[in-house]
């Protein structure tokens, strides 16, 4: 049985066999966006390590506690210590040349698949739940282990100042389990791996989320700022013009150039915004140094395929992370039930028991039974706590659920109304701005009206366009956003409704 993203759920498998930790859980639509082609080259993930972050790695591989060692853990800590500036001068100039001074930095163009998958491959918090994975994993383990045998050894003399024999009393004792304690704790560690799998795959849906939020917000800032630098080139010429045609009495002047103003302080405000927005990406996928990342997708109108509410609730309930998860922790809680029941059987001890007189040979050989009464202790408590534990992980079952089916509707719902919104500029706007622009040019030409005039109906259109640049940036964030809900695209969904 797989679980979501390819992780494999071993809780219902009888073997005891530790399952292989998945490298990448996350099963990312590679094969079913057919609007996206692309591959993530070395180079785009790779990451520079701190050099002072860690001991040397000779240290690491090799921990004995030996003298080596121990000299080579204490040069290095003196070098940290002792030589702080160095580690400080070195974090500045990273600081100095990739985070402050961005705007020196070429930024990395990537489409939207590289970046999902370079969030995959390099993010800190995958590799954390990583080990986590492999810290259930170790619980496995250690659940399949049988007790240890006890060893006990007894001596005895007489309290006679005559005394010559003592007594020596051994005995070896071997616990077993009874109530199926082993089994059932296995079966508990295998739905730990399978929950912690989910956990997985439902923080990469949520930092997939997060860059593509992040890049479809650099790409619109990249393109309003060049709109806006426009629009500001523009303001500066119809202040210059209008200059010419009035008196300069009562600040009027003054007044012509507040469009201008304005437009500088618009552009200069954008220009910031895209700067942030290209390192908010470069955190979203990951990268240990900032360094400038942009999106390559072109913002350009498509149709949305229309579902009904039912069809995108069965898809919602089937393919998002975050409702397996708590669906895994619902079923670990389950057989942490059966554990917690198993605890209230008392375990059955038995060994051989040897007694020993070093005076007179009287040696003897028996057995040793001992079986815990469960009269007062049967861990009722225990049981009630597990039992409550699973109540609560079926309410948050039911929660995940609701917020989720009902994130996928509200998306969907307002992909729509975006969709229909663009469809009319399309089909109005578009066409009456590409006939203005005609006009003017043609106005232009035959020096019909005043250049003031002509800068002034371009700045109206180029408002236009900026209007249409917002709409696209959140239509393709929401479309976006429902493409990784649904783990599939949309126009997949379209000849296929029903998969």
């Amino acid at each position: 049985m797989l679980c979501q993203g390819g992780c494999l759920a071993v809780w219902n498998s009888p073997s005891t066999e530790i399952p292989p930790t998945p490298r990448s859980n996350f099963s990312l639509l590679s094969n079913e966006l057919p609007r996206r082609v692309g591959s993530v080259e070395k180079s785009v993930v790779a990451s520079p390590q701190p050099k002072h972050a860690s001991p040397p790695d000779n240290f690491a591989t090799n921990p004995a506690p030996s003298r080596a060692n121990r000299q080579l853990l204490q040069s290095w800590i003196e070098e940290e210590v002792e030589n702080p500036s160095k580690v400080v001068q070195t974090s500045a100039q990273s600081t100095v040349s990739g985070t402050i001074v961005a705007e020196s930095i070429t930024p990395r163009t990537l489409t939207l698949e590289q970046l999902w998958q370079a969030t995959l491959d390099q993010h800190p918090l995958l590799f954390a739940r990583d080990h986590e994975i492999n810290s259930a994993r170790g619980r496995l383990l250690q659940a399949g282990l049988w007790p240890n045998p006890t060893l006990v050894l007894d001596t005895e003399n007489e309290l006679r100042s005559d005394a010559e024999s003592t007594d020596i009393t051994s005995r070896l004792m071997f616990t077993f389990p009874l109530g199926k304690k082993i089994p059932r704790a296995q079966s508990a560690a295998q739905a730990e791996i399978a929950q912690a799998c989910q956990q997985r795959d439902a923080d990469a849906q949520v930092l997939l989320l997060e860059t593509t939020a992040a890049a479809y917000e650099t790409r619109y800032y990249q393109e309003l700022s060049d709109n806006l630098l426009k629009l500001r080139e523009y303001a500066d010429s119809a202040a210059k013009l209008q200059q010419k045609r009035v008196d300069a009495r009562l600040g009027t002047i003054s007044l012509i150039r507040l469009n201008a103003w304005s437009a500088h302080v618009e552009s200069t405000e954008a220009a910031s915004k895209y700067e942030l927005a290209k390192l908010r990406l470069a955190r979203a996928i990951g990268q240990q140094q900032l360094e400038p990342v942009t999106l390559a997708d072109s913002l350009e109108f498509f149709s949305l395929i229309e579902m009904d509410h039912g069809t995108l609730a069965e898809l919602a309930r089937r393919s998002l992370p975050r409702i397996a998860a708590a669906r895994a922790a619902w079923q670990t809680r389950q057989r942490e039930v059966s554990v917690a029941w198993a605890r209230g059987i008392p375990d059955l001890q038995v060994g051989p028991r040897f007694r020993g007189d070093t005076h007179d040979n009287g040696d003897s050989l028996g057995a040793r039974v001992q079986l815990d009464l469960p009269i007062f202790n049967r861990n009722e408590g225990g049981i009630a706590a597990a039992v409550a534990n699973t109540q609560a992980a079926a309410a948050r079952l039911d929660l995940a659920e609701l917020e989720s089916v009902n994130d996928v509707l509200s998306a969907y719902a307002q992909a729509r109304i975006l969709a229909e919104n663009l469809r009319e500029y399309e089909e109005l706007v578009v066409p009456a701005i590409q006939a203005a622009e005609a006009d003017l040019e043609t106005a232009t030409e035959q020096q019909a009206i005043e250049a003031w005039q002509i800068i002034e109906a371009r700045i109206r259109i180029l408002k236009l366009k900026n209007d249409h640049l917002r709409l696209l940036y959140l239509y393709h964030l929401q479309v976006a956003q429902l493409e990784l809900f649904l783990g599939r695209g949309l126009r997949v969904l379209a000849n296929h409704p029903g998969e």
